[in-house]
């Protein structure tokens, strides 16, 4: 279970269904929060001097990474459908595209 409030200050409960569970996040310096990513989809995002959770989006497919731009004003989010987003901070989608499954990058 995790405490989320939405916008209009209503403290709700964030329950994750079951099986489902956290497998991403990152850190985001400018909001000091933190995005979570769950295997069913969901994205949330945990104020850390709050305390508080919102639900900030949800993935078909699943989350499989998060990761911010070195300036933080970008989040690339992979799913599990194999789709690449690139978001703003403010949760719009600047870019979509697929990603090819048999393409194997090494770092």
């Amino acid at each position: 279970k995790i405490t989320a409030q939405n916008s209009d200050a209503v403290v709700e409960e964030v329950v994750l269904e079951p099986g489902d569970c956290i497998v991403a996040m990152d850190y985001l310096m400018e909001k000091e929060s933190l995005l979570l990513g769950s295997s069913a989809g969901c994205l949330l995002l945990y104020n850390v001097e709050e305390k508080t959770t919102e639900v900030v989006g949800r993935l078909e497919g699943g989350v499989n990474t998060i990761v911010s731009s070195p300036d933080g004003a970008l989040l690339s989010v992979t799913t599990g459908l194999g789709q690449l987003l690139v978001i703003t901070q403010d949760w719009e989608v600047l870019f979509e595209a697929s990603l090819d499954p048999h393409v194997c990058f090494l770092y």
